[in-house]
């Protein structure tokens, strides 16, 4: 941690260095704006460049704390094969230097992991590095609820060996199509997402456009699971659901 303060010192200087010409620039303005509105954009610019600093030295911490948690619920909860209807939770991985470095949008995934344990709704976690291994899954009709962690863009998912564009998946045949799909990987760059291509007609999606982060990830995960439990009770099988 001392490390990083020094790092987000360091930024800290270059950013206020950088802040000089954009003052400058803004002088310019005083005559026809005031020096009272000038004054408040320049603290704005300010707050923007110091808040962005102390986010990455925070979430750098909570993200090291997240991805401990979720990968011991990721070791504790091997559920064997699955034979019938039930969530896929895909962590997706573009690095093989440990664990840790595999991923930094794991956080959610313990969320899911708690709740389908609590509700008895049958899942299974699939970590996969390689892109042939994510195709296989996802083409199982048994894993109809999809839910993927990673590094992405709108149109795909990135793995060690390369990266996926959804679009592979458009002659996916009717029986398997999934009834829910969430992307929660970052969702720019514009294209075509996952349920273009295989979310069945009258199924949920979540795809939220723009750069993803943990936190986002916990906020839209518990979210969805208090709206839309019933409805996955029902689509992996489950009675009574309301």
């Amino acid at each position: 941690m001392q490390l990083d303060f020094y790092i987000g010192l360091s930024i800290g200087v270059i950013f206020t260095a950088l802040l000089f010409p954009t003052y400058r620039s803004l002088k310019s303005d005083v005559k026809t704006l005031g020096f009272s509105i000038v004054i408040i954009k320049f603290l704005k610019l300010l707050l923007s460049y110091f808040s962005y600093i102390l986010r990455q030295l925070y979430d750098k911490e909570a993200r090291e704390i997240s991805e401990r948690k979720v990968i011991k619920k990721i070791q504790q909860t091997d559920q064997g094969e699955i034979r019938g209807n039930h969530a896929g939770i895909f962590i997706c991985l573009k690095k093989r230097f440990g664990f840790l470095d595999k991923s930094v949008y794991l956080d959610g995934a313990d969320i899911l992991i708690d709740r389908f344990l609590m509700e008895k709704i049958p899942f299974k976690v699939y970590v996969c590095d390689k892109s042939i291994e994510f195709r296989q899954i996802i083409e199982n009709e048994n894993v109809n609820l999809v839910w993927i962690f990673g590094h992405g863009t709108k149109q795909g998912v990135d793995f060690v060996d390369r990266f996926v564009n959804y679009c592979e998946f458009s002659k996916f045949e009717e029986a398997q199509k999934k009834d829910f799909i969430g992307q929660f990987h970052c969702n720019s760059h514009g294209g075509c997402s996952l349920d273009r291509y295989i979310l069945r007609e009258g199924g949920i999606k979540f795809i939220e456009d723009g750069v993803s982060d943990p936190f986002q990830n916990r906020k839209a995960v518990q979210s969805l699971l208090d709206k839309h439990m019933g409805y996955f009770k029902e689509k992996t099988g489950l009675q009574g659901s309301c």
